[in-house]
């Protein structure tokens, strides 16, 4: 398939005294603006696409994954998943779970239909 190299840029809008960030995401080797993604609620800190480039998540500073299907197949949809600052976020090849980490050392393996938790995974604590 054809695959453009991306990269993403944050904005935040203190509009009506309430902050409200965007993300846009660039055509990496052309410079040029392909997706914007309006009114988040909090600070963006990561973005994954599927592999398929159907689908966009986006996690937020206060734990808010954003969900986003590509094919106009309605708005975003928000997943709260009580994880300090989503850092880290990755589809499953067939684009059905998105694993999320954050700060803290466990993780989360989320349905992307149902948008419900599958499993939450322990992380290791430095100790022996």
């Amino acid at each position: 398939p054809n695959r453009r190299r991306l990269a993403w840029a944050t904005d935040q809008n203190l509009g009506g005294g309430k902050p409200a960030y965007h993300v846009t995401a660039y055509d990496f080797d052309l410079g040029d603006p392909v997706l914007n993604f309006s009114d988040l609620t909090e600070m963006p800190q990561s973005i994954a696409f599927s592999d398929d480039g159907e689908q966009v998540a986006i996690g937020g500073i206060s734990g808010t994954v954003w969900l986003f299907d590509l094919r106009g197949k309605g708005p975003g949809h928000r997943v709260k998943t009580g994880i300090f600052a989503v850092k880290s976020l990755a589809f499953s090849p067939d684009g059905a779970v998105l694993a999320c980490a954050g700060a803290l050392p466990r993780g989360l393996l989320i349905d992307v239909r149902t948008r419900k938790l599958r499993a939450e995974l322990a992380g290791h604590t430095g100790s022996t």
